[in-house]
């Protein structure tokens, strides 16, 4: 019994902390749920499993066939000076 009276009366002060403990927690959730996502798709992303890192090994790239072509310049003939030319 006595055991129970001790145990009751220490327990008692923090059911007056519970309000004030409301708000904080309340907070603290969504910012520790998005934490945890992101930590476990960020590790995800750096370490993908087997089947998606496969996926990402065979990649085929596609050449656009209506790829506008470009006229190659052509480069201009050098002006050499001589002795008579005015600089």
């Amino acid at each position: 019994m006595r055991n129970s009276a001790l145990g009751g009366a220490l327990a008692a002060p923090l059911a007056f902390l519970v309000p004030f403990a409301l708000v904080p927690a309340l907070i603290a959730f969504p910012v520790a749920v998005g934490v945890g996502l992101f930590t476990y798709f960020n590790h995800r992303r750096h370490h993908p499993d087997h089947d998606r890192y496969l996926a990402q090994e065979n990649t085929h790239f596609a050449v656009i066939p209506d790829a506008p072509t470009f006229k190659e310049l052509q480069t201009p003939a050098p002006r050499l000076l001589s002795k008579g030319d005015p600089e």
